[in-house]
This record gives structure tokens, sequence and C-alpha cells, in this order.
């Protein structure tokens, strides 16, 4: 019971730090993209609940934390995009539960970090094809446009960044009392 008790509050605190650095990324647009989308941190404290946790929080956290940031952002051009830009990218990050057990070597923590940002850039890039399509500009095709134009530089971005700082705080990301 009570190992249950500081998987919920660690993860509700994970997922708050997340909002947080959320709202700081959009009042501080690092890299700003025209129709949504841009370089943010904040996702590595919620990739850090799967490792934390497992994959039971690592989803739980990642879909509380999706649906506030759709909250906060209200930038929802179409239905289906609250799912692929959002809810499934929140599930994206749950995926890092699956190195719970591996956390403590580099390579499986930044493979597992890898995987959360590049499910998150997929998810995003499928939806810039099924529901952005009358964004893309003439001259491109919308797979070029949504996976290598547009999905590609800020998504890939943040999860640099990510790993980078993933690395830099390994220890604390990887100690579970």
């Amino acid at each position: 019971m009570t190992k249950d008790i500081k998987a919920i509050t660690e993860t509700a605190i994970l997922v708050a730090l997340g909002i947080v650095l959320q709202i700081i990324s959009n009042l501080v647009a690092i890299f700003q993209m025209p129709q949504g989308g841009s370089v943010s941190f904040a996702y590595l404290p919620i990739l850090a609940i799967g490792l934390r946790r497992g994959l039971k929080y690592g989803f739980l956290g990642g879909l509380i934390f999706a649906f506030n940031h759709w909250l906060l952002d209200g930038y929802v051009l179409h239905f289906g995009s609250i799912f692929f830009d959002y809810l499934f990218v929140g599930l994206a990050f749950g995926l890092t539960g699956f190195f719970h057990q591996k956390r403590t070597n580099t390579f499986w923590f930044l493979l597992a970090l890898f995987l959360g940002g590049f499910v998150k850039y997929i998810m995003h890039s499928l939806s810039g094809v099924m529901f952005f399509a009358n964004n893309t500009p003439a001259d491109q095709t919308i797979f070029i446009y949504s996976f290598i134009i547009y999905n590609l530089p800020y998504n890939a971005i943040s999860t640099v960044l990510a790993m980078v700082l993933g690395l830099s705080m390994k220890t604390i990301i990887t100690d579970v009392h």
C-alpha cells in the first residue's frame, strides 16, 4: 500500500512538473511552428514516470499530462487531432515503462527516451497527414511536408534535449525508493 501511495504521489508530482514546463515552454517559445508544435522540455518528467514506475504509471501519467496539455493548449482544428496530437502522444510517453527494469543501463535509458520522442513524432506526423493536408504548400507532398518539413525539426530537437537532459539527470531519474 505504501509503495502505491509513493508511486501515485510521484506520478502526480512529475505530471505537475511537466505541465508547468509546458506552460513555460508556451510562454517562452524557443521554436514554435505556425499550426502548433514547439520545442519543449516538458516531456522529460513524463518520460521519467514510466522509467521509474513501469507501464501502468507511465501510461496513466502520460494520459493525465496529455489531457491537461490539450486543455491548456486549446489548439484543435480537427477532432481526430485530439487523439493523435495529445492522447496517443501521452500513451507514447508511457512506453518508457517497458524499460523500467533496465533503466539504470545507459543504452536502455536513452533508447526509452528516444522511443517516447520518436512515437510522439510519428503521431504528430500522422495527424498532419490525416487531418491537416490542406495546410500543405502546393509544391510539397503531404508526407514530405508533414513528416520532414513540419514535424521533424521541433520533435527532433525536443527528443535530443530530453535525451541530453535525461542523461545529465540519469541518477535522479532512475533512483527509485
